[in-house]
């Protein structure tokens, strides 16, 4: 679904924003000459691999200070679209070769 918004909204504008946050919320947005277009991922689960052990030794000890935390942390990027269409792209094939490869 990432890829075809994606698609989408790069034949609009050259760049597109993307807002995550800890929340578990990812969003799309693109500033045209007439129209403001926003589209919303919700319920995703922020993980990050290469700390996940301390991720969760951390929630143990500070669970009630991180979900305070987590609701104020967000980041906004404007990236080129056409540079993260073939980024995504690239991914699928790599994800389709993996899986002929089995």
């Amino acid at each position: 679904p990432v890829k075809t918004v994606v698609e989408r909204l790069r034949m609009i504008s050259p760049h597109i924003y993307l807002e995550g946050s800890m929340k578990g919320l990812l969003t799309f947005q693109i500033d045209g000459d007439g129209a403001s277009i926003r589209t919303t991922f919700t319920k995703l689960n922020p993980i990050h691999e290469d700390c996940k052990q301390q991720q969760q030794q951390q929630q143990q000890q500070q669970q009630q200070t991180m979900s305070e935390d987590r609701d104020n942390t967000c980041c906004t990027v404007k990236v080129d679209s056409k540079k993260l269409h073939a980024c995504l792209h690239w991914q699928g094939t790599l994800n389709m070769a993996r899986d002929v490869s089995c």
